[in-house]
């Protein structure tokens, strides 16, 4: 058991994985007797393993182990965004559960929201920790979701004041954006310079 432990001046980065493997049975057993899990579990637990990933986060990071680090931090927040998943997250914070059913439904909103917006930062940039995600979501946005957006948005006017919905003019513009450049073009649309 790991909880609590100290680790000062030790290198741990042989087997880290075998410390705590991220099994969604296990984390599923971390909530109090869901129905769903099978077996019974303790709430507890799932707090000593964000501690226990905290910790070995900071000892990582203080014998100069970084990428280790870096794993036990996503490892971390990803138990810590576990604990909001719509199935558990009632077993998860008996304390905070309402009674009421519209305090029911505010309880699962918030829950959800924080669920699935930690899925997406995780999925986008790794919890930022991943480069190649970071650059491929600014990409994507870029050169995909923005060029669409403004060619929903009626399009953009170019130099010679013509509407233009041409797909190298909206990309210019995407990244004239991005970059607080002057692209010599404009949105048609309030809603495009909304964007």
């Amino acid at each position: 058991n790991f909880f609590r432990a100290r680790f000062s001046k030790t290198r741990l980065s042989l087997a880290k994985r075998s410390i705590l493997q991220s099994d969604p049975k296990m984390w599923r057993a971390w909530c109090e007797e869901h129905p769903y899990a099978g077996y019974k579990g303790d709430a507890a637990r799932l707090e000593q393993a964000i501690a226990i990933y905290l910790e070995l986060k900071e000892n990582f990071r203080s014998v100069g182990a970084y990428s280790e680090a870096s794993w036990a931090y996503v490892q971390e927040r990803r138990m810590r965004r576990d604990q909001h998943h719509p199935l558990f997250t009632s077993q998860c914070f008996k304390s905070d559960y309402p009674q009421s059913w519209l305090g029911r439904f505010d309880f699962y909103l918030y829950h959800g929201i924080i669920w699935i917006s930690d899925q997406a930062v995780d999925f986008s940039t790794g919890y930022g920790e991943s480069l190649f995600r970071t650059a491929m979501t600014l990409a994507i946005n870029v050169f995909v979701i923005f060029p669409i957006l403004y060619w929903i948005s009626e399009g953009v006017i170019d130099s010679a004041q013509q509407i233009s919905n041409d797909y190298v003019q909206l990309m210019l513009f995407s990244v004239g954006n991005i970059l607080q450049g002057n692209s010599g073009l404009r949105s048609v649309s309030q809603l495009g310079s909304a964007i």
